[in-house]
């Protein structure tokens, strides 16, 4: 594991300048055109709970979310707990899309099969697989037809890397019921791994 100093010196230069201008000079325009096409394909991943009228609206909302307040969730954002601005974003941009589904009485539904545009990590992942780590592989296959709130679960939780007590949180949930939550998921997930499906 680096340790949190190579983690500041990995966020260093342009993204930062854009950051700082965003955060400190009210310059947001580079920042936002940074992140426009992360925070649509965050969107997509709700689609078969977002109606494609409603993809704009939200990514509207998640700026606003972000930019809001004079900037406060960017100004909470703090290299040093480990997490990525990336992270960040991503973390307050699906608690954004999840909290205007509720507020429609509408479930939150994950599409695993919406790729990220310009992912390099496609790439990583497919040298990585043909390396012989089909087992992987077969996990993320099998989480995909998990149950929707499983899949949130492993989506926030192993994807997200967020904490078990960040979950309960976002999803105004009690803890016992995240415990419960990841249980459940793991046991469902081991038992389709034992059958060979």
């Amino acid at each position: 594991m680096k340790p949190k100093k190579d983690l500041q010196k990995k966020h260093t230069g342009y993204l930062d300048q854009r950051f700082h201008n965003c955060i400190h000079e009210n310059d947001c325009e580079a920042f936002v055109l940074k992140y426009i096409d992360f925070v649509y394909y965050i969107v997509l991943k709700f689609r078969p709970s977002v109606e494609e009228y409603e993809v704009a609206e939200l990514v509207h909302d998640i700026f606003i979310e972000l930019l809001k307040n004079n900037r406060e969730k960017l100004r909470k954002y703090d290299v040093s707990k480990g997490l990525s601005l990336r992270s960040w974003i991503n973390m307050i941009a699906t608690r954004t899309v999840i909290n205007a589904l509720r507020k429609k009485k509408r479930s939150p539904i994950l599409d695993t099969q919406t790729t990220e545009p310009n992912n390099h990590l496609a790439d990583e992942l497919k040298s990585y697989y043909s390396e012989g780590n089909h087992l992987m592989a077969r996990i993320e296959t099998l989480i995909e037809t998990l149950p929707k709130r499983y899949r949130l679960f492993f989506d926030l939780f192993y994807y997200q890397n967020m904490e078990l007590a960040e979950i309960a949180d976002f999803l105004k949930i009690t803890r016992d019921n995240v415990y419960s939550m990841k249980y459940k998921a793991i046991k469902c997930l081991k038992k389709k791994l034992s059958k060979g499906e």
